[in-house]
């Protein structure tokens, strides 16, 4: 399980100095180098409140979080002495990482422990020994998660293999040893912003991904078209067959189709991406669950392209 999964133990915040921002400025410009000093003063600026605060996870881990406005910039292994960025700083700086992509399904699994399998890696194939990274991961880097559907990672972690390693795994085995994901109780004790939409990442090779034992969800564009060819004729007899432009055409079939209010819209927007939920990521979520996190997590997902459910 990561890090965050479960309620942490704080032991001590402390309030740095000065000094002590700009020697942490230095050990973090160190170990991510595409962050430029005006970066990291925005992250952490020099005038203002920054706190440390050192935890134990459930695991036992010893773990100093630094924290601005409540949310955690970055976190600190004590026993590797080493910086991660929390998903807040990534979705600031969302390059700042190697990143690898996974299916939306496969984001519940991460919220409740597990860490992300070769299996589950959209990768093209063709680029051979440098489909992960581009060949460039060793074993133990940092690395960022991101979905299918949004460029904005959704957890960070390190890797388990080298990308030569993972190339050569055949697509077995772990990739990613996930130590903080959206959702869990790091996020939850921050100000709980939301993912930004940065669009999908570009994977034409796709297409060749579905779900283990589960036949790809395909919408039926014709019958679709069909119903509103029948709208537009229908529309066209009733205004005597006249010529009139597309724009009112357009119109017409909009309320010959669909005359509901918004509320009424919504209310069938909700009930089919909670069907829909359980019929793909809720399928196996492990219960209790807070109606939060399955709004989240399972129902928004569910919701047609480009419809907000919030």
């Amino acid at each position: 399980m990561g890090l965050f999964g479960k309620p942490f133990r704080v032991k001590s915040n402390t309030q740095l100095k000065g000094s002590d921002k700009k020697k942490l400025k230095t050990q973090l410009k160190s170990c991510f180098s595409s962050l430029t000093e005006e970066d990291l003063n925005n992250l952490l600026p020099t005038k203002e409140e920054v706190i440390a605060s050192k935890v134990y996870t459930h695991n036992g881990e010893s773990v100093i979080l630094y924290i601005f406005k409540r949310d955690t910039i970055f976190f600190q292994l004590e026993k590797e002495n080493k910086f991660y960025p929390s998903v807040y700083t990534l979705w600031k700086f969302p390059k700042m990482l190697p990143v690898l992509t996974t299916q939306v399904p496969v984001m519940p699994r991460l919220l409740n422990g597990a860490d992300l399998m070769l299996p589950g890696v959209i990768v093209d194939d063709s680029k051979a020994i440098k489909a992960y990274c581009d060949g460039t991961l060793e074993k133990g880097d940092s690395i960022a998660i991101n979905l299918t559907n949004n460029l904005a990672p959704m957890a960070v972690g390190k890797a388990f293999r080298s990308s030569e390693d993972m190339y050569m795994a055949c697509k077995h085995g772990k990739a990613v040893d996930v130590l903080h994901c959206f959702g869990d109780q790091l996020w939850e004790a921050g100000t709980r912003i939301e993912p930004p939409s940065l669009g999908p990442p570009v994977l034409p090779y796709f297409e060749e991904y579905h779900e283990p034992h589960e036949e790809p969800v395909v919408e039926d564009d014709n019958v679709e078209d069909e119903t509103d060819d029948k709208a537009v004729e229908s529309v066209q007899e009733k205004l005597g067959n006249v010529q009139i432009n597309e724009a009112k055409v357009e119109e017409e079939v909009e309320k010959e189709i669909d005359s509901r209010t918004d509320a009424e819209k919504m209310d069938e927007l909700l009930s089919n991406a909670f069907l829909q939920a359980w019929k793909t990521t809720a399928k196996k979520i492990d219960f209790p669950i807070l109606t939060s996190n399955f709004f989240r997590l399972h129902m928004v997902p569910a919701a047609p392209p480009g419809i907000n459910l919030s």
